[in-house]
Order: structure tokens, then sequence, then C-alpha cells
């Protein structure tokens, strides 16, 4: 699926893996900045070099074995300064692989308990509210304001000490941290932990962040 529109950002939205809902689409369908392809694989998506075909990728996929031809072409692409957005789901794949979750994210989902970490939980059908923390462009459509998100929640992740939280939540739920900016220095990296369903993709306050997440990831703002 491709929308292709002239002096745009070239956006690459990798799913595969984990089931979610089309609504997500429509989401990428309104934001004017940007022209769109989808790929439902991370194996078809980074069989090949993206760096001159894409300026940003969205990570919306779930996959635990990165194959070492997707892992050289993922690396060659965040490397090169592209941008990356890690979103919902995606904060669970690559589990393994250390450069990805430590470095680049800063952040994963637990699918089961690692050493003394005890593995990560969800709760669907949470009204999530999301504060902002300081000042940033991602942030700014929400002039200070709370967001509120009817969304699936993620608890007790592994988060990296460097990351730099833009919005958060104290839902008892939800781990503190739902936006936040990744310590990786050669790239803008983005994670949006809210992004599961329809009660995400038809809130105006979602749809504003994932379009400035974007925009910011590809040094438009």
């Amino acid at each position: 699926m491709t929308n292709q529109i002239k002096n745009k950002i070239r956006l690459l939205i990798v799913s595969g893996g984990a089931s979610f809902e089309n609504t997500i689409f429509r989401v990428f369908g309104a934001i004017e900045e940007i022209e769109w392809t989808h790929i439902d694989s991370d194996k078809k998506a980074f069989g090949e070099d993206l760096r001159e075909k894409y300026d940003v990728i969205i990570m919306y996929n779930l996959n635990q074995n990165p194959d070492e031809t997707l892992k050289k072409n993922l690396k060659r692409f965040i490397e090169a300064g592209k941008g990356v957005i890690v979103l919902h789901h995606a904060i669970a794949t690559y589990n393994s692989w250390n450069w990805w979750y430590e470095e680049v994210v800063g952040g994963r989902y637990l699918m089961q308990p690692d050493g003394d970490l005890p593995s990560s939980n969800y709760m669907s059908h949470q009204e999530i509210i999301g504060i902002p923390v300081g000042k940033h462009s991602i942030t700014s459509s929400l002039s200070g304001l709370p967001v509120h998100i009817y969304d699936e929640t993620y608890k007790n992740m592994w988060l990296s000490p460097k990351i730099k939280v833009i919005l958060q939540s104290n839902l008892f739920t939800s781990d503190k941290p739902l936006i936040w900016i990744s310590p990786y220095e050669k790239s803008r990296v983005v994670v949006i932990i809210p992004g599961h369903g329809w009660g995400a993709h038809y809130n105006l306050g979602f749809r504003s962040l994932l379009k400035d997440a974007i925009l910011w990831a590809g040094y438009k703002t």
C-alpha cells in the first residue's frame, strides 16, 4: 500500500508478527506532509539498503529473531542519521539484540523473565492520561495540557536511565514513560507506547503526537 506525494517525508511503516487494527492507516492518510509505504514483513522491508528510499521508518512489528541482513540494513539506516519511531508493540521487538534495545530504543518489553527482571505485562482498555514533561516539539500541540487516550498499557518494561521522557502517565497499570527520546546520538529515535487500537487511532491528541513525531524524526521541526 503506497500513497505518493512529491516533496514530502518518505515514511516506511513496517509491520508483521502482531495483529493490529487497520485504523492506524487512517492516521497516516491524514498527514499531508508525508508519503508513506507499508510493508508487512521486517525481513522483506530490510532485505535491502533503505538509506536512499526513506527518511523515517515506523517500527510497528513484533519479531524476536532478526537475521543478519535485517540487522545490517536497519543499522545502516539508523547510523546514516535517518529517523525511527518505535510504536507500541515494537517495544518488544528484537529483545535478543542488545545494540537495538539498549542503545537505539532505550527500553524493551520483556516477553519472559530475564535474570532478575520479571516479564512485562499489559492491560487493555485503559484510560491513559498523558502528561507532557518539559518542552519538546513533539508535545507542543498539547500546549502543556494532558491528553486522554483509551488504549493498552505496558508495565514492568526495562527502561534505560538515559532516555528523555516527554510524555508520562501516573496510571498504576502503566509504566510512567509514554513517549521518550532515545539516547542514541546518531539519529532521531522516538518511542511511543500508545497505539494499539482505534481508541488511540481516532484520538486527536494521539494523531497530533504521532504526526509531530514523524516531522521531528524527519528533521522537519
